[in-house]
């Protein structure tokens, strides 16, 4: 998987958070858009196809901390 940007590692963490679409929209200061929301396109890029999967990814790769 390629280095994540300083926005994906964002979204990693309020994901782990349990944040909705809508609030790490908010978080991030961007609209809600029609495409792949910003768990789907980190789902993409780590081979998963959960969000439980991509806590644990990003757990196992020291980018969250519990």
């Amino acid at each position: 998987m390629p280095a994540l940007t300083a926005r994906e590692r964002r979204v990693l963490q309020l994901i782990a958070e349990g944040r909705t679409t809508k609030e790490i929209a908010a978080d991030l200061g961007g609209p809600i858009e029609n495409g792949p929301g910003p768990s789907e396109e980190l789902d993409g890029q780590a081979g998963n196809s959960q969000q439980t999967d991509l806590v644990r990814y990003a757990v196992r790769e020291g980018i969250l901390k519990l």
